[in-house]
């Protein structure tokens, strides 16, 4: 439990990241930028609970599952930037599949640290 509380703040501190390195560059105000991290984080913690809790509900093989709640999640983050903060449905869409993919692989890399460190007690 407390393996994936530690990667999931790590991811959301990740994504976190992105965006504030996206708002230095393009935001008008120290308010945008607020605005948009506490979106960030609130959609980032919904989305993180409806992911880990419905993830098993779609009888998909796991890889299957996995890229189907990802793009859901990239989606349903696009959209949520895009009524809060961004213009362009687009742009919203990239950021959100831009940040989700480095969180995936922070998360899958994490994964791979752990099996490398379960093999080497063996």
């Amino acid at each position: 439990m407390i393996e994936y509380l530690h990667i999931s703040l790590l991811n959301a501190s990740l994504e976190a990241i992105g965006l504030i390195v996206y708002f230095t560059i393009l935001a008008k105000s120290k308010a945008t930028l607020l605005k948009g991290l506490i979106v960030l984080l609130t959609t980032n913690i919904v989305t993180h609970i409806i992911f880990w809790n419905e993830f098993f509900m779609i009888p998909l093989p796991y890889p299957n599952s996995l890229y189907f709640w990802e793009i859901m999640v990239c989606l349903f983050e696009g959209f949520v930037y895009r009524v809060f903060f961004i213009q362009s449905l687009v742009e919203a869409l990239k950021l959100s599949f831009v940040l989700n993919v480095l969180s995936f692989l922070l998360g899958t890399s994490s994964i791979f640290i752990e099996w490398l460190s379960y093999i080497s007690r063996l």
